[in-house]
């Protein structure tokens, strides 16, 4: 629990200031995670190599150079098909090492890790991005801790004890109620320190929040499920205390998305 907490220590101050930040910086930490989040994605399944590694980087970067050049979806799809020719090539070239499932694993970990972060970029460089954005982490991250907390103290029913023993149905409960009044609670600090309002009611955002908190719930299972799959405890080490970059924004990766989504088409 302590290295845990040293680690948040040190890496939060990062993430506020590349949050605050914005622009270049955020993207180029957002593609160095992406790039050792789908190494550790093959590295975790038994299937990592430098040739599918740098595919997948290649495609990560192209992707986030659209993002920064506001790239239409014209120019995604170019990108997702350059990348699909690209790993069937590699059938042919290189058969021996590399078979249709390695083609599946790379489409699968560039959409799973490259694509989802990008929403993080995105949310970030929209309108009033700068407060925005955050709501995608307090619903990631504020609904874990809470649920943390009110599974250690109510927690009785398992959740999903095949994939995580430890969750419960009432550290769910708890984590996306509090995740809830963290969020309200940062709207009334926005408005007090920075006089800015969101364009909804605070209902809205409840609403909005706790979608995002249970569907954050959804995305460390589907981690725990791959690598309950793969046989690993955890996709790295490169945080100790919390594992790797796959480990720790797992639940990032379908909060952010949903945040963007529901902001923008809703």
């Amino acid at each position: 629990m302590l290295t845990r907490i040293v680690t948040s220590v040190i890496g939060f101050p990062v993430i506020v200031w590349l949050l605050i930040t914005g622009g270049v910086a955020l993207l180029a930490a957002l593609l160095c995670v992406a790039v050792i989040g789908m190494y550790e994605f093959h590295k975790a399944t038994g299937r990592e190599s430098m040739l599918k590694i740098a595919v997948c980087a290649v495609a990560a970067l192209n992707y986030f150079g659209l993002l920064w050049g506001r790239g239409e979806i014209t120019d995604f799809m170019a990108t997702i098909a350059l990348t699909i020719v690209v790993s069937c090539i590699l059938l042919v070239v290189n058969r021996k090492t590399v078979d249709y499932i390695d083609v599946a694993f790379m489409l699968m970990s560039f959409f799973y890790v490259a694509y989802l972060l990008g929403f993080v970029f995105m949310l970030r460089e929209g309108q009033s991005g700068v407060f925005l954005v955050w709501l995608a982490f307090i619903a990631a991250w504020g609904a874990d801790t809470c649920a943390y907390f009110a599974g250690m103290l109510f927690g009785k029913r398992k959740l999903c004890p095949e994939l995580s023993p430890k969750k419960t149905v009432e550290g769910a409960i708890g984590g996306t109620v509090g995740a809830v009044a963290l969020a309200l609670l940062y709207q009334m600090l926005v408005y007090h320190y920075f006089n800015y309002t969101f364009d909804f009611a605070n209902f809205t955002l409840a609403v909005i929040i706790a979608i995002a908190a249970v569907l954050s719930i959804f995305g460390d299972l589907s981690a725990s499920a791959i690598k309950r799959q793969a046989g690993v405890k955890d996709f790295g080490n490169l945080f100790p205390g919390h594992g790797g970059i796959l480990d720790r924004f797992d639940s990032l990766l379908f909060t952010a998305p949903a945040i963007y989504i529901m902001l923008n088409y809703f």
